[in-house]
C-alpha cells in the first residue's frame, strides 16, 4: 500500500530516458535497444558490455547511488542477451565495492549483479 501512495506522488522513472514508467519494470526496453554495446577487435582479453556514455552513465548512477538495485537483474540480462557481448569462455572480474560505499548504500552492486550472473 505504502508504494503505491509513493508511486502516486514521485512516479519511477527510466534511468535511462528519465520518463515517467508505465506498468511494471525498470528501464523502458527501447532504452536499453539506446544503450551503445562496445566493440572488441578479434581475440581480445578484456572487454566491456557497453560503451561509457551518458545513457549508461544515467543507468549505473541510478543503480549504484538512487536505489535501484532491481536495475541489477536489467544489466545482467542485458549483458547475456546475445553471443557477442560475454565470450563463452569468459571470465567476469568484478571490481570490489569500496567499504565505506557499501556501508552508505546498505548494498553491494557488484554482489547484486554477480548473483544474477550466476
Amino acid at each position: 500500500m505504502l508504494d503505491a501512495v509513493v508511486e502516486l506522488f514521485w512516479p519511477r522513472v527510466c534511468p535511462v530516458c528519465e520518463e515517467e514508467m508505465t506498468g511494471g519494470g525498470h528501464v523502458h526496453a527501447h532504452c536499453l535497444g539506446r544503450l551503445t554495446r562496445a566493440r572488441h577487435p578479434p581475440g581480445a582479453r578484456v572487454v566491456a558490455c557497453f560503451e561509457d556514455g551518458p545513457l549508461w552513465f544515467r543507468l549505473l548512477h541510478q543503480w549504484k547511488y538512487g536505489g535501484e538495485k532491481g536495475l541489477a537483474a536489467v544489466v545482467a540480462e542485458s549483458m547475456c542477451a546475445d553471443d557477442h557481448r560475454i565470450p563463452a569462455d569468459g571470465i567476469l572480474v568484478p571490481i570490489p565495492d569500496d567499504a565505506g560505499r557499501r556501508m552508505q548504500r546498505g548494498y553491494s552492486p557488484v554482489a547484486d549483479l554477480a548473483r544474477h550472473l550466476a
